[in-house]
């Protein structure tokens, strides 16, 4: 460890997002003992999951996977606001690499010619700075051999956030919300689609249909969590 970079964490100590303990040197934004206690899902990027249970319904994709479980006031929960709403978007990065690495282990060859992640509506963009996805979607996009792409969905109104409503009210929520932009080059090309969390996936079901638009694509989904009651 350098002078300055001792004296930086003597002034400036850095701690974890989780549990406040603070980080070594190694460490990121997540101290080691709170990356392994993580709620980690089981699944793989298959048919074989929750995840792709709840879209393949709605709309055909060709498998699906999500890293963490979501449960109210756990860590993921946490976790997900700093990185949505406290400006700490080196956590998308964290879950690019964490999830990246286990999709590499998975699925040895290349799979995917796009991320795409879901947008934000313009004007949440410029009040929130960034789009929680964007790091996430870089990250895994390096490790997985695909191309980030951010220009291709769009959102055309600011709808209301999901949160509080239930399933039926976040499907007519989300109702024709998408629009695409020119999609030429995705012609016939394999895209995963990434959002944060899938709770009743009617965000992620709206925006593959927009996708499915495109001329002989194929679409995958992953999420940083999906909720633990499915």
């Amino acid at each position: 460890m350098s002078v300055f970079t001792s004296l930086l964490q003597l002034f400036f100590p850095r701690e974890c997002l989780s549990c406040g303990a603070l980080l070594s040197e190694q460490d990121k934004e997540i101290c080691h003992i709170c990356l392994s206690r993580l709620p980690y899902t089981t699944y793989k990027l298959d048919q074989n999951n929750d995840v792709y249970k709840q879209i393949i319904p709605f709309v055909e994709i060709e498998a699906a996977t999500s890293l963490f479980f979501f449960s109210k006031q756990g860590m993921i929960q946490e976790l997900l606001h700093q990185l949505k709403y406290k400006g700490h978007q080196e956590l998308g990065d964290i879950f690019g690499e964490l999830l990246g690495k286990k999709i590499q282990k998975d699925l040895p060859e290349k799979m995917f010619d796009f991320i795409v992640p879901i947008p934000l509506h313009p004007k949440k963009l410029k009040k929130r700075g960034y789009n929680q996805l964007t790091l996430f979607g870089k990250q895994l996009a390096n490790i997985v051999e695909a191309q980030y792409e951010e220009k291709l969905l769009y959102k055309k109104t600011a709808n209301e956030t999901q949160t509080k409503k239930n399933a039926l009210q976040r499907k007519e929520n989300v109702k024709g919300v998408f629009g695409l932009h020119s999609s030429d080059k995705f012609i016939g090309k394999h895209i995963l689609l990434i959002d944060d969390v899938i709770t009743t996936g009617a965000t992620l079901v709206e925006a593959s249909r927009e996708l499915k638009k495109i001329k002989g694509v194929k679409i995958s989904i992953a999420t940083i969590a999906t909720a633990d009651q499915l």
